[in-house]
């Protein structure tokens, strides 16, 4: 929590090395975006030997064994776990050909998962995680969270051994058989009809719902509760209806993924969404109340724990949106969550810009979601 990077970086590292008995082998390295991440690293690094592995990036909230934290360097060290960190410099101009690029590189080390940190602000972390499965397979496990920042949307880090990137992504391959289990629940209940998506604007701007306007839809869907412009989309986000190729499933088996509206277009008319979107693709409107995320939170930790009752360790990723709305609640979610997991199992995490985290076997880029990942011997 130290307001120095450098001096953070370092006190991380001496802690780690204590509570190991000796330094790490790999670290995962969460920095709040008010820190310095080069000076975090420069100061991590510094009391660390030369071969440790560190991947990380920055972010909105930390989450440690104990609670939630925010403005603070939180990190992970593993001892005994066969890892390297692998990168991509840059999500643009194709993210989907930047996950394939990586992928390439990781395919040589033999992982059995991979955690993974993409830019969400300059790339497309859900065409990146394609990329990922073009090559390692569609239900090769993948997880992680989408680098954050203090809501600015201009800038994010991501951290792979000695280099602090920007609009990259940053991999940690796990080699080795590993028994894995995850969960991911938002809260965010769907209503009224399913609405076909007619019209689109470049890869992510909904113009027209059903041959209508797609903003006046919205609007009067919420009628009055539309007062408060700034926070309505995170509120009130759409229900997207995909198969695992990100298309419309005609079925009664079909797979949802939460979306942010992350601006309202007066001018087109249109609601611009934090992922791609196609003509032809299905959604819902959708609403939550505080207590119906902090109950999602425990439901997806429960629905782990009882997959894997004694793990090795757990990750976190819950998003910077649902700390928004939880307001001083989001410490809630954290002990909520905590309480349905093993006692004394490590934790570490943060709050993203977007979660990955699989659905039956397939890993899918959602948005105000809690994930929840337990790893086994």
């Amino acid at each position: 929590m130290h307001t120095d990077a450098l001096t953070a970086g370092r006190e991380v590292a001496e802690e780690l090395t204590f509570e190991l008995g000796g330094p790490p082998e790999t670290v995962l390295l969460f920095v709040s975006s008010q820190h310095d991440p080069v000076q975090v690293l420069a100061g991590l690094r510094g009391r660390l030997p030369a071969g440790v592995v560190v991947a990380g990036c920055s972010s909105f909230a930390e989450i440690n064994t104990d609670e939630g934290l925010t403005s603070s360097v939180t990190a992970m060290g593993l001892r005994g776990i066969e890892c390297a960190a692998f990168k991509v410099d840059s999500l643009l101009p194709d993210s989907r050909r930047a996950g394939h690029a990586l992928a390439e590189k990781v395919r040589g080390f033999g992982p059995s998962l991979l955690v993974t940190f993409p830019d969400g602000i300059h790339g497309s972390p859900a065409a990146y995680v394609r990329g990922l499965q073009d090559v390692l397979g569609a239900t090769f496990p993948i997880v992680g969270g989408v680098s954050a920042e203090h809501l600015a949307f201009e800038r994010t880090s991501q951290i792979c051994n000695r280099e602090v990137l920007t609009g990259g992504a940053v991999a940690l391959a796990i080699r080795g058989t590993r028994a894995i289990a995850t969960a991911a629940k938002s809260g965010f209940r769907p209503l009224g009809a399913v609405r076909t998506v007619t019209r689109v604007e470049g890869k992510n701007l909904i113009l027209e719902l059903d041959g209508k306007p797609a903003l006046r839809i919205y609007k009067d869907f919420l009628g009055h509760a539309f007062r408060d412009q700034q926070m309505i989309g995170i509120e009130f986000p759409l229900l997207v209806i995909l198969d695992f190729e990100g298309s419309y499933m005609d079925s009664d088996e079909r797979v949802n993924v939460v979306r942010v509206v992350r601006k309202l277009d007066e001018e087109k008319g249109g609601l611009l969404l934090s992922s791609e979107i196609a003509v032809g693709m299905k959604i819902r409107l959708t609403c939550s109340t505080r207590d119906d995320l902090l109950l999602a939170a425990a439901q997806a930790a429960e629905e782990v724990h009882r997959k894997m009752p004694s793990p090795s360790l757990a990750l976190v990723f819950g998003c910077a949106g649902r700390k928004l709305i939880l307001g001083t609640r989001y410490q809630e979610e954290i002990r909520r969550a905590f309480s349905a997991l093993a006692p004394g199992v490590p934790k570490v995490g943060f709050y993203t810009y977007g979660e990955l985290c699989p659905v039956r076997d397939i890993t899918l880029c959602h948005d105000e979601t809690f994930t929840v990942v337990l790893l086994g011997a």
